[in-house]
């Protein structure tokens, strides 16, 4: 009897650099260094089955990744957290472990937004408030957005949820996921082009689930055992 299993982790400032493509392979070797039994995939070439829920762009911290993975049979979410939490590589924390039913969708299919913070030096908070207020009361938002056809004009004032900034700090919802998605690059590159400023630090703060036409962290999802 299988186990589904989602681990919560961060990324620090020391690897914020780290492609998508290199986090998912540190992440292999540190399930296969903890000795915890993953289970893989049939046929020629079996692979770890691992997929993350939303992954963070290059440049960008966050105190809320999910990797979501299975295990050949059931064990306590606590061993999980702990045996893997003592390799992995410095910058990455394992926050917590919990299960999910094996019948709910796959993360990555349900993510639909997710909560940034944007830091700014202290001097320029002022003008990029007044930016932000600029762009907010356009009513339309357009910028090149790359897509799997390459760049092209979209709107994106309906992917900004919310912005708020407090003192120097930028804090926003954007929409995330496989529908819908806009990076946080893609916002800071806007306030670059419209103010030649570009926040020192992004960091991700939440993810969200679409769950009953409700968003919630993947956490309080009904589906968690």
């Amino acid at each position: 009897m299988s186990m589904r299993a989602v681990i919560k982790f961060s990324k620090s400032e020391a690897v914020k650099y780290i492609s998508h493509l290199d986090m998912l392979r540190l992440f292999q070797r540190a399930l296969a260094r903890s000795g915890l039994k993953v289970s893989y995939s049939e046929g020629y070439h079996p692979h770890m089955l691992l997929s993350f829920a939303l992954a963070t762009p290059v440049g960008v911290a966050s105190v809320c990744e999910y990797a979501e993975t299975y295990f050949e049979y059931p064990m306590f979410c606590e061993e999980i957290a702990q045996r893997l939490g003592s390799v992995m590589p410095g910058g990455c924390e394992v926050l917590e472990a919990f299960e999910l039913s094996e019948q709910y969708p796959a993360l990555m299919s349900v993510v639909s937004a997710a909560d940034y913070q944007f830091f700014y030096r202290p001097e320029n908070a002022e003008a990029v408030s007044q930016c932000l207020n600029e762009i907010s009361s356009r009513p339309e938002i357009i910028i090149m957005k790359k897509s799997k056809k390459g760049f092209r004009p979209a709107d994106i004032k309906p992917m900004l949820h919310e912005m708020k900034m407090r003192g120097n700090v930028l804090s926003c919802t954007l929409a995330s996921g496989g529908q819908v998605n806009l990076r946080p690059d893609a916002l800071d590159g806007l306030i670059f082009k419209e103010m030649g400023l570009k926040a020192e630090n992004i960091v991700r703060t939440a993810v969200y689930i679409e769950e009953k036409g409700m968003k919630i962290c993947p956490e309080q999802s009904e589906a968690r055992l």
